[in-house]
């Protein structure tokens, strides 16, 4: 319809879902939010690695005292993760093609801070079918990414923040849930 010199659209017939959404505008599989981490891009980690900080106790089964002691890879740190001994760490991958096909090169992966091969159910965002390519990391943060997965309407979670503490007061995370295909708030759970 031209109104006034300016061309008007009139939408007819249109549902309006719960969340505001209207039928036909929005993709049945589209998260309803931006996801606080997501994949756009593949990128290339950083060559420079930091230094370990600290010095690793004298513990049994220890394969390293200091970083020195790790030459044999790229960016070889001496790493310290309780209750594991210290153990030499390497950087596995500078970019995704590092990795193979199923995984993607996470950059400074939490648990022992070099760059990991990860599984992965997608590389970027573009692999979601206009949904998001999040890390999700089990039940344990502090371990590191488990793997790398798309979000959709199904989801029961899109960041930790929609996750309530649970019944014992220990935080939730929102991981994705490889049994029911779908990413849910999960209690964490840390091993000792």
């Amino acid at each position: 319809m031209f109104v006034g010199g300016a061309v008007l659209v009139v939408a007819c017939n249109a549902k309006v879902a719960d969340d505001g959404a209207t039928d036909g505008d929005v993709d049945a599989q589209t998260p309803p939010r931006v996801p606080v981490v997501h994949r756009s891009v593949a990128m290339a980690c950083s060559t420079v690695r930091p230094p370990s900080t600290g010095t690793p106790p004298s513990i049994g089964g220890a394969t390293c005292a200091s970083d020195a002691d790790c030459a044999a890879g790229r960016n070889g740190r001496c790493s310290l993760w309780l209750p594991e001994p210290p153990k030499c760490t390497y950087d596995e991958c500078l970019v995704d093609a590092d990795c193979g096909a199923a995984h993607v090169c996470t950059c400074r992966d939490l648990k022992y801070g070099n760059d990991a091969c990860t599984p992965a159910g997608c590389r970027v965002d573009a692999d979601c079918g206009g949904n998001y390519c999040s890390p999700s990391y089990g039940a344990c943060r502090n371990e590191g990414v488990a793997d790398w997965q798309c979000h959709s309407r199904a989801d029961e979670c899109v960041d930790d923040a929609d996750c309530a503490p649970s019944a014992g007061g220990e935080p939730s995370l929102c991981s994705y849930d490889r049994t029911r295909g779908l990413w849910a708030c999960v209690p964490e759970a840390c091993p000792l």
